[in-house]
């Protein structure tokens, strides 16, 4: 469970959340409360390993719950395809956001292309 906060020396108010591989916990809710998060790029796809019990990535459930807490960020969903132990994918996420009406806050970036993001 390892996230990371980036911001702009110069303008700390302007900050990214990278999830890393972690599932929806209150820690998560925490860097919500601390930081004025403007993208949250979430690693999703609900990865599952049998030897290891829980998920290892955040569900599409919890990424809804994530980009309501992350009220005013961009949502980046990345890390939910090509390995065998991603259980949800783009078709899961997309539907779940569209279910909580959401799906407005969603990016989806590309393979190989680069995005361009405005804090």
């Amino acid at each position: 469970m390892v996230g990371f906060i980036l911001y702009f020396k110069d303008d700390a108010e302007r900050c990214i959340y990278v999830s890393g591989d972690t599932v929806w916990y209150e820690g998560v809710a925490e860097v919500a409360s601390r930081f004025p998060v403007r993208v949250a790029v979430l690693h999703l796809g609900a990865a599952w390993v049998s030897t290891n019990g829980p998920y290892l990535t955040m569900t599409a459930k919890e990424a809804v719950e994530a980009s309501r807490t992350f009220a005013n960020a961009l949502i980046i969903p990345i890390h939910f395809e090509d390995w065998e132990h991603f259980s949800e994918g783009h078709e899961e996420i997309a539907s779940e956001f569209a279910s909580a009406e959401l799906e407005h806050r969603l990016r989806w970036p590309e393979r190989g292309r680069t995005i361009q993001i405005d804090l």
